[in-house]
Protein backbone atom coordinates (compact mmCIF):
# COMPACT_ATOMS: atom_id res chain seq x y z
CA UNK A 1 0.00 0.00 0.00
CA UNK A 2 2.93 2.46 0.44
CA UNK A 3 1.22 3.72 3.56
CA UNK A 4 2.70 3.48 7.16
CA UNK A 5 0.34 2.30 9.89
CA UNK A 6 1.37 4.02 13.47
CA UNK A 7 -0.65 1.03 15.10
CA UNK A 8 -0.54 -2.91 13.95
CA UNK A 9 -1.39 -6.00 15.19
CA UNK A 10 1.36 -8.49 16.90
CA UNK A 11 1.19 -10.47 13.92
CA UNK A 12 -0.25 -9.03 10.27
CA UNK A 13 -2.71 -11.59 8.20
CA UNK A 14 -0.86 -12.98 5.11
CA UNK A 15 -0.29 -11.09 2.43
CA UNK A 16 -0.11 -11.93 -1.00
CA UNK A 17 1.61 -9.90 -4.16
CA UNK A 18 0.77 -10.62 -7.54
CA UNK A 19 3.49 -11.26 -10.18
CA UNK A 20 3.86 -7.71 -11.57
CA UNK A 21 4.86 -6.10 -8.08
CA UNK A 22 7.58 -8.53 -7.60
CA UNK A 23 10.71 -7.40 -9.06
CA UNK A 24 11.11 -10.94 -10.44
CA UNK A 25 7.99 -11.62 -11.76
CA UNK A 26 6.90 -13.86 -9.30
CA UNK A 27 3.80 -14.28 -7.22
CA UNK A 28 4.90 -13.17 -3.21
CA UNK A 29 2.89 -14.75 -0.33
CA UNK A 30 4.07 -12.66 3.14
CA UNK A 31 3.77 -14.70 6.40
CA UNK A 32 4.36 -13.27 9.76
CA UNK A 33 4.90 -15.10 12.40
CA UNK A 34 4.73 -14.81 16.42
CA UNK A 35 7.49 -16.09 18.72
CA UNK A 36 4.37 -16.72 21.61
CA UNK A 37 5.42 -20.03 22.59
CA UNK A 38 1.50 -20.68 22.25
CA UNK A 39 1.99 -20.78 18.43
CA UNK A 40 5.17 -23.17 18.61
CA UNK A 41 3.24 -25.49 16.32
CA UNK A 42 1.73 -22.82 14.00
CA UNK A 43 5.65 -21.99 13.89
CA UNK A 44 7.39 -25.07 12.54
CA UNK A 45 4.68 -25.57 9.88
CA UNK A 46 5.48 -21.96 8.22
CA UNK A 47 9.05 -22.51 8.49
CA UNK A 48 8.87 -26.01 6.56
CA UNK A 49 6.58 -24.43 3.92
CA UNK A 50 8.66 -21.21 3.07
CA UNK A 51 11.17 -20.73 0.34
CA UNK A 52 12.98 -18.29 1.83
CA UNK A 53 13.02 -16.31 6.02
CA UNK A 54 13.67 -12.74 6.50
CA UNK A 55 14.48 -12.23 9.92
CA UNK A 56 13.82 -8.55 11.26
CA UNK A 57 15.71 -6.88 14.31
CA UNK A 58 15.55 -3.42 15.44
CA UNK A 59 18.02 -1.66 13.82
CA UNK A 60 17.56 1.30 16.79
CA UNK A 61 18.19 -1.50 19.61
CA UNK A 62 21.67 -3.16 18.39
CA UNK A 63 21.31 -5.91 21.40
CA UNK A 64 18.07 -7.22 19.37
CA UNK A 65 20.39 -8.14 16.43
CA UNK A 66 22.24 -10.88 19.29
CA UNK A 67 18.55 -12.78 18.97
CA UNK A 68 18.96 -13.30 15.72
CA UNK A 69 22.50 -15.10 15.62
CA UNK A 70 21.16 -16.90 19.07
CA UNK A 71 17.72 -18.21 18.52
CA UNK A 72 16.20 -17.37 15.60
CA UNK A 73 18.82 -18.34 12.58
CA UNK A 74 19.36 -21.63 14.86
CA UNK A 75 15.90 -22.56 14.77
CA UNK A 76 14.82 -21.79 11.23
CA UNK A 77 18.01 -24.39 10.45
CA UNK A 78 16.57 -27.13 13.03
CA UNK A 79 13.19 -27.30 11.28
CA UNK A 80 14.43 -26.31 7.25
CA UNK A 81 17.98 -27.27 6.51
CA UNK A 82 19.00 -24.94 3.39
CA UNK A 83 16.30 -22.13 4.48
CA UNK A 84 17.89 -19.40 2.83
CA UNK A 85 17.76 -16.43 5.42
CA UNK A 86 17.81 -12.30 4.55
CA UNK A 87 18.52 -10.71 8.04
CA UNK A 88 16.67 -7.05 8.11
CA UNK A 89 17.27 -4.20 10.57
CA UNK A 90 13.87 -2.65 10.50
CA UNK A 91 13.66 0.94 11.80
CA UNK A 92 16.86 2.51 10.38
CA UNK A 93 15.41 6.01 10.47
CA UNK A 94 15.11 5.40 14.61
CA UNK A 95 19.08 5.18 14.37
CA UNK A 96 21.46 7.70 15.21
CA UNK A 97 24.52 8.97 13.00
CA UNK A 98 24.80 9.41 9.30
CA UNK A 99 24.43 7.37 6.22
CA UNK A 100 28.31 6.60 5.87
CA UNK A 101 28.38 5.76 9.97
CA UNK A 102 25.08 3.91 9.52
CA UNK A 103 26.52 2.01 6.93
CA UNK A 104 29.86 1.08 8.62
CA UNK A 105 27.71 -0.32 11.58
CA UNK A 106 25.81 -2.69 9.05
CA UNK A 107 28.75 -4.15 7.73
CA UNK A 108 30.85 -4.54 11.33
CA UNK A 109 27.02 -6.41 12.29
CA UNK A 110 26.24 -8.54 9.40
CA UNK A 111 29.87 -10.08 8.58
CA UNK A 112 30.04 -12.18 11.36
CA UNK A 113 26.58 -13.53 10.97
CA UNK A 114 27.48 -14.09 7.07
CA UNK A 115 30.68 -16.15 8.07
CA UNK A 116 29.11 -18.00 10.79
CA UNK A 117 25.81 -18.91 9.28
CA UNK A 118 26.13 -20.11 5.36
CA UNK A 119 22.60 -19.74 5.05
CA UNK A 120 22.70 -16.12 5.17
CA UNK A 121 22.78 -14.77 1.44
CA UNK A 122 22.51 -10.89 3.32
CA UNK A 123 22.29 -8.31 5.65
CA UNK A 124 19.91 -5.29 5.12
CA UNK A 125 18.57 -2.43 7.11
CA UNK A 126 15.44 -0.70 6.31
CA UNK A 127 12.84 1.10 7.70
CA UNK A 128 8.82 0.59 6.88
CA UNK A 129 8.28 3.96 7.76
CA UNK A 130 9.96 6.24 5.59
CA UNK A 131 9.74 3.48 3.09
CA UNK A 132 14.01 3.18 3.08
CA UNK A 133 15.36 0.15 1.28
CA UNK A 134 11.80 -1.59 1.47
CA UNK A 135 11.65 -2.74 -2.19
CA UNK A 136 15.22 -4.18 -1.95
CA UNK A 137 14.08 -6.33 0.78
CA UNK A 138 11.96 -7.91 -1.40
CA UNK A 139 14.43 -8.11 -3.98
CA UNK A 140 16.99 -9.73 -2.03
CA UNK A 141 14.35 -11.99 -0.64
CA UNK A 142 13.52 -13.44 -3.99
CA UNK A 143 17.06 -13.70 -5.23
CA UNK A 144 17.81 -15.82 -2.63
CA UNK A 145 15.52 -18.45 -3.93
CA UNK A 146 15.80 -17.79 -7.54
CA UNK A 147 19.77 -16.78 -7.90
CA UNK A 148 21.13 -18.18 -4.62
CA UNK A 149 25.03 -17.25 -4.12
CA UNK A 150 25.46 -20.90 -2.12
CA UNK A 151 26.54 -22.96 -5.12
CA UNK A 152 28.57 -19.79 -6.05
CA UNK A 153 30.30 -18.54 -3.18
CA UNK A 154 31.56 -19.81 0.54
CA UNK A 155 30.69 -16.89 3.13
CA UNK A 156 32.97 -18.75 5.48
CA UNK A 157 36.41 -19.53 3.40
CA UNK A 158 35.23 -15.84 1.02
CA UNK A 159 35.90 -18.03 -1.98
CA UNK A 160 34.40 -19.23 -4.75
CA UNK A 161 32.73 -22.54 -4.70
CA UNK A 162 35.21 -25.17 -6.71
CA UNK A 163 32.45 -25.92 -9.08
CA UNK A 164 31.74 -22.59 -9.49
CA UNK A 165 35.65 -21.80 -9.89
CA UNK A 166 36.09 -24.50 -12.75
CA UNK A 167 33.23 -23.13 -14.70
CA UNK A 168 34.68 -19.73 -14.95
CA UNK A 169 38.18 -20.82 -15.66
CA UNK A 170 36.43 -22.78 -18.94
CA UNK A 171 34.76 -19.96 -19.60
CA UNK A 172 37.96 -18.04 -19.42
CA UNK A 173 39.55 -20.10 -21.97
CA UNK A 174 36.27 -20.31 -24.23
CA UNK A 175 37.03 -16.52 -24.86
CA UNK A 176 40.53 -16.05 -24.55
CA UNK A 177 41.20 -17.18 -28.53
CA UNK A 178 44.79 -17.07 -28.83
CA UNK A 179 45.43 -18.17 -26.00
CA UNK A 180 47.49 -16.05 -24.22
CA UNK A 181 46.06 -15.91 -20.87
CA UNK A 182 44.63 -12.20 -20.89
CA UNK A 183 41.16 -11.29 -22.54
CA UNK A 184 42.05 -8.54 -25.17
CA UNK A 185 39.69 -6.00 -25.87
CA UNK A 186 38.17 -7.57 -28.92
CA UNK A 187 37.84 -10.58 -26.82
CA UNK A 188 35.85 -8.92 -23.77
CA UNK A 189 33.29 -7.69 -26.20
CA UNK A 190 33.15 -11.27 -27.78
CA UNK A 191 31.82 -12.64 -24.24
CA UNK A 192 30.01 -9.56 -23.86
CA UNK A 193 28.30 -9.63 -27.07
CA UNK A 194 27.55 -13.44 -27.04
CA UNK A 195 26.24 -13.30 -22.83
CA UNK A 196 24.15 -9.73 -23.16
CA UNK A 197 23.81 -8.83 -26.93
CA UNK A 198 25.55 -5.75 -26.56
CA UNK A 199 28.37 -4.11 -27.11
CA UNK A 200 31.24 -2.61 -24.28
CA UNK A 201 31.96 1.32 -24.57
CA UNK A 202 35.77 2.02 -24.20
CA UNK A 203 34.93 3.93 -20.59
CA UNK A 204 33.48 0.54 -19.48
CA UNK A 205 36.55 -1.80 -20.68
CA UNK A 206 38.99 -0.01 -19.06
CA UNK A 207 36.60 -0.17 -15.70
CA UNK A 208 36.70 -3.69 -15.88
CA UNK A 209 40.39 -4.00 -17.06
Amino acid sequence: SNGFEEHVTSVIPVAVLPPEASPEGVPLTLVDTSDSTLEVEKLDEEIRKADVAIVLYAADRPDTLANVSARWIPLLSSKKEGLPVVVVGNKVDLRPGDAQSIDKDLRSAAAPIMEIFKQVETCIECSAKKMINIPEVMVFACKAVLHPSAPLYANKSHSLQPLCAKALRRIFELCDEDQDQVLSDTELNNFQRRCFGSSLLSHQIRGIK
